[in-house]
């Protein structure tokens, strides 16, 4: 079984506050653009073919997602960082979540159990992440001393 990281967990950056495709059109907006004038500045070199407006239209609207080239184009078109943009993207995250619960069916019914818990309580994301984040141990101590 492939070890889980753990060395991020208290240096993680902020969540971010936009999906990809809320971030993609707050820029396009900032910068002026139609989604048509978009697609044309995305424009394949090789075949000359515009990205269509009804595919940046379900890229905003969360659904599809652009590829990795696709994603380093619409930033370096709308002046910002790529890596700012694939932070949005909630792909990655929840196809490490689904191989944790192929790789072994405990942690499908943890995840099934966080979410309960998470819908249960009305957490929002930073009370849940403080909760997985917090150090056991003190949780412990703290219930042995009462």
């Amino acid at each position: 079984m492939r070890p889980v990281p753990t060395s991020h967990i208290n240096n993680m950056d902020p969540l971010p506050t936009k999906t990809l495709g809320q971030r993609v059109r707050e820029l396009r907006q900032n910068a002026d653009l139609a989604l048509r004038d978009l697609g044309e500045k995305l424009k394949d070199p090789e075949t000359g073919t515009p990205v269509s407006a009804a595919f940046l239209s379900d890229i905003e609207n969360g659904r599809r997602f652009p590829s990795d080239d696709l994603i380093g184009k619409i930033a370096e078109v709308l002046d910002c960082d790529a890596d700012e943009l694939r932070k949005c993207d909630p792909r990655g995250p929840a196809r490490e979540i689904q191989d944790l619960a192929v790789m072994n069916a405990q942690y499908a019914f943890a995840f099934r159990r966080a979410v309960d818990f998470v819908q249960d309580h009305n957490l929002t994301p930073e009370e849940f992440i403080r909760r997985v984040e917090s150090d056991p141990s003190a949780s412990q101590n703290q219930e042995t001393s009462k």
